[in-house]
C-alpha cells in the first residue's frame, strides 16, 4: 500500500469532502493516475492537467509512494 496526497483544484474541489480539495489516500502498490480519477468518479475529459510531484503525468502513470497528485479541470481561453 502507498500513501498519496491529492489536491483537487478549481471546479474539481466539488468532488472532495472539504473546502480545500486536499485529500490523503491509501492506494494499492500498483495504483496509477487512472485509479485516482476513478476514486473520485471523475467524468472522462473533466480533468485537463495532472501533476505528480510537480511534473506533468499521463493517466497510466504509476504513483510513487508519498506522491502529491494535483488535478486541474479542463479550461480554455480565447
Amino acid at each position: 500500500m502507498k500513501k498519496v496526497r491529492v489536491e483537487l483544484q478549481l471546479s474539481l474541489i466539488r468532488y472532495s469532502n472539504n473546502q480545500t480539495g486536499e485529500i490523503s489516500l491509501v492506494m494499492e502498490d500498483d495504483a496509477n493516475v487512472h485509479d485516482v480519477l476513478e476514486f473520485f468518479n471523475l467524468v472522462h475529459g473533466e480533468v485537463g492537467v495532472v501533476l505528480i510531484n510537480g511534473k506533468l503525468a499521463a493517466e497510466d502513470q504509476e504513483l510513487p509512494d508519498n506522491a502529491t497528485v494535483i488535478l486541474y479541470p479542463v479550461f480554455g481561453g480565447g
